[in-house]
């Protein structure tokens, strides 16, 4: 669910002022460099797995994520998507069923399998010129078998997408700059880093109304900074942030707790740049979001970030 691949060296994004349709610079494209490892070898293409999130790289990399994991031992490589090798990945959900929905710099949107990376294209027609985008599934009631996928764009809003026809159906017109996630209690949860939420310079997690379409904040997380790439998901009650913060080259990954306002850092820095991430609705989820008590705005304990490093000189393509 989300997911969102940012392009902020896109000059367009830039002036629009990321949801997924573009949330990584260039320099997140580039690899670590001559000391960097060998990539990893994919995972057993055996069954796809219905109890992990899977993420989406910049490089077009497909992860399985295992949060019960520690470490880098969480992250099994499906392997390399190559749907569209004229642009890069921009933002990801993914179905009941597994199947990982890409959404590319180009505006086009194919199916994923999660078994082996394979690609199905589609004839989705994006709405707009502007393909920043964040996008998840969520069940149409609670524990339903139906789902829907909900795009969220700074050019048209809130909508879906049907996913038999793959028309659009608009639902709110108000910009949206965010990344989405849901999940099997039909909620649907948006989070805005930092300069992009219009009323707080930290980043924001908000539950979406189903009925009315309009965000209510949760919480402020803490100062990631001014990101250059981003997207979240939800497992067993938490969310999952994946982010590279400004002046890291990678990703790294953090556990937000809504229920108790707290958030920690899980992974100071991956090996890869994260831009799309989902889970499968059939992953039920502890009440998350209109439950919860306490003032919604309420700044998060102060969180000792790590230091980060310069980022090396930026590349272009």
């Amino acid at each position: 669910m989300s997911g969102f691949a940012r392009c902020f060296g896109t000059v367009l994004l830039l002036a629009a002022g990321v949801l997924a349709g573009c949330s990584c610079n260039d320099s997140s494209k580039r690899k670590r460099g001559a000391e960097s490892e060998p990539d990893p070898e994919p995972a057993s293409p055996a069954s796809r797995r219905l109890d992990v999130i899977y993420v989406i790289t910049i490089e077009s990399q497909l992860f399985a994520f295992d949060p019960t994991v520690a470490g880098d031992a969480a992250y099994q490589l499906v392997g390399t998507v190559a749907c569209d090798t004229n642009s890069t990945p921009q933002s990801m959900a993914v179905d009941r069923e597994g199947s990982a929905w890409v959404f590319f710099s180009s505006g086009k949107l194919f199916r994923v399998s999660t078994r082996d990376a394979s690609c199905t294209p589609t004839n989705y027609v994006h709405p707009s010129a502007n393909t920043m985008l964040g996008m998840a599934f969520t069940a149409e009631r609670s524990r339903s078998e139906r789902e829907r996928l909900f795009i969220a764009s700074p050019a048209f809003g809130l909508a879906t997408i049907d996913t038999a026809s793959l028309r659009v159906e608009h639902l709110d017109r108000t910009p949206l700059k965010s990344e989405l996630a849901g999940g099997s209690d039909a909620k649907l949860f948006m989070l805005t880093p930092r300069d992009m939420a219009q009323d707080s310079p930290a980043a924001r997690l908000d539950q979406i109304d189903r009925a009315s379409h309009k965000p209510a904040a949760l919480m402020r997380l803490a100062d990631y900074g001014v990101p250059s790439a981003w997207a979240f998901a939800r497992y067993d009650g938490l969310f999952y942030l994946f982010i590279t913060p400004s002046g890291l080259a990678h990703s790294q990954t953090w556990v937000i707790d809504a229920a108790n306002k707290s958030e920690r850092l899980r992974d100071p820095e991956l090996d890869f740049v994260v831009v799309g991430a989902g889970q499968s609705t059939k992953i039920p989820q502890p009440d998350t979001g209109t439950a919860l008590s306490g003032s919604p705005l309420e700044p998060p304990p102060k969180t000792d970030l790590p230091k980060q490093q310069p980022a090396p000189p930026r590349t272009t393509r």
